[in-house]
């Protein structure tokens, strides 16, 4: 839409590459990782429910969320998009897709780690 950039055909096409093995190869790629996510709880539930689907358990990592380490700045919105900026960076290129929230989550953590030194 263009409130927020999401568009269905392209989440329907990556859908399409979900399948069993995906899923146990995404279990074991990230083995023993600490997610870093936005907003995690929302991202651990569609990983979990999705995966459950194609009969695959997650274990269970620690997930760390930019917004609850974003929560001492006291601004007065917490979306990517406002916490980029704070930091001076560009707002997310093409909010909703993976590669792109990733890479602009993990400026956020970059910084957030600079501040708690």
């Amino acid at each position: 839409s263009a409130c927020n950039g999401f568009i269905l055909e392209e989440w329907k096409k990556s859908a399409q590459l979900q399948t069993k093995s995906f899923w146990e190869e995404f279990e074991d790629v990230t083995k023993g990782c600490v997610f870093v996510a936005h907003n995690s709880s929302f991202d651990r539930s569609f990983i979990t429910c999705y995966a459950r689907q194609y009969g695959v358990e997650i274990t269970s990592y620690p997930w760390i969320d930019t917004i609850s380490l974003a929560w001492p700045l006291r601004l007065k919105y917490y979306s990517l998009d406002c916490i980029l900026e704070h930091f001076s960076y560009k707002r997310e290129n093409k909010p909703h897709s993976a590669m792109n929230g990733a890479e602009a989550c993990k400026t956020i953590y970059t910084e957030l780690m600079k501040k708690s030194k």
